[in-house]
């Protein structure tokens, strides 16, 4: 929860935000209004047509935070049909049978009870807490959370940001930002696919420079636009000729600043998806496509590309790409995690040497 309110990331206090509703049912005030809904009940206390608590969801909890932990446990909470003694759960089964089993021995559990008027009002306080009245958290969020919570997981994809110069927002307020402030945004899905797709980060700054190079690269976006930054990612991986400081870098950059022109990289690399003829999936489709358009170019504009270039005809193959694109499936020889994140710590180390000097 942040500290304040954010309207298009500009943070106002709640003083200066006009917000209409209508008042349902007051709040507790202060903390003993609020403590005396809260009741020992029997751990055999029922929900009302809860949805089903599976063995698989409450493993998946367990494992996701190493165990039963009290700090993050929350009772659940329960409706009292005002007049009887009738309380049913309406939120928090996963809560209660986390409980049970962690204190099987346990007769009573802390319950967080209301009082309705009807067995109707119960219903309906299971469907707005289920279903309206919760707010997901973004992968960006849990991110940036996981970064500060020193995640050792994300501590390499922080070290790609910091190196290409790219960051990732969660939230306007102080460190909710990871990578340089002057970083261009980019999705975490996205990151993450680049950073399985590159052995080298300079690989990654530089697909991210030609994007930036264009007229227009972000369009209304503020984001770097994925597809396209997987799809160079994946070019300068398979043609080392292509990149900035090679045989044919200036060349390439030129060539894709002018096929993009006055549309954005993003339109660009769909166009050539969409018309690419290759029997490549999804996820790299979008790169055989620029690899056709060189190809169509050299047709045209002979001893271009000469670097890249093969066979009868001294044209760019695809086979190139398709070959390297295979060679980064699972189970195939290549540069292990640990030896490829080794060698990103000591660019990243380099870097910060230099700019320190």
């Amino acid at each position: 929860m942040s500290n304040y309110i954010t309207v298009d990331r500009e943070q106002t206090s709640h003083c200066d935000v006009e917000l209409k509703f209508d008042m349902i049912v007051d709040a507790p005030l202060n903390a003993k209004d609020f403590s005396s809904r809260i009741e020992d009940l029997p751990v055999s206390t029922r929900s009302l047509i809860n949805r089903d608590t599976e063995l698989k969801n409450l493993k998946k909890i367990t494992k996701s935070r190493g165990g039963f932990d009290g700090n993050l446990w929350q009772p659940p909470r329960a409706a009292r049909i005002r007049g009887t003694d009738e309380v049913y759960i309406f939120d928090g089964d996963h809560s209660k049978h986390l409980f049970c089993l962690a204190y099987p021995d346990a007769e009573t559990m802390p319950v967080q009870v209301i009082e309705v008027e009807r067995e109707e009002d119960i219903h309906k306080l299971f469907v707005a807490t289920n279903k309206t009245s919760k707010t997901a958290i973004t992968a960006e969020q849990v991110f940036v959370h996981n970064v500060h919570a020193n995640e050792p997981k994300e501590m390499n994809h922080k070290n790609a940001l910091d190196y290409a110069g790219l960051k990732i927002y969660c939230s306007g307020e102080a460190r909710g930002t990871v990578g340089p402030p002057d970083g261009q945004e980019i999705k975490y899905s996205d990151l993450k696919r680049c950073c399985n797709t590159v052995d080298d980060l300079e690989v990654l700054k530089e697909a991210k420079e030609l994007i930036m190079s264009c007229d227009n690269p972000l369009g209304k976006d503020r984001h770097l636009p994925g597809s396209i930054l997987l799809s160079l990612c994946q070019m300068l991986s398979a043609y080392p000729a292509l990149r900035a400081n090679n045989e044919c870098g200036a060349e390439f950059k030129e060539w894709f600043v002018d096929m993009v022109g006055r549309k954005t990289p993003a339109r660009y690399g769909s166009d050539v998806q969409r018309d690419c003829r290759s029997g490549f999936s999804t996820n790299q489709r979008m790169a055989a496509g620029i690899v056709q358009d060189i190809n169509n170019f050299q047709k045209d504009n002979p001893g271009t590309f000469a670097a890249v270039s093969k066979g009868a005809y001294k044209r760019i193959s695809s086979n190139d790409l398709k070959l390297h694109l295979k060679n980064r499936r699972p189970g195939t020889a290549r540069k292990s995690a640990s030896d490829k994140y080794a060698a990103w710590i000591a660019l990243f180390e380099t870097k910060e040497n230099n700019t320190d000097g």
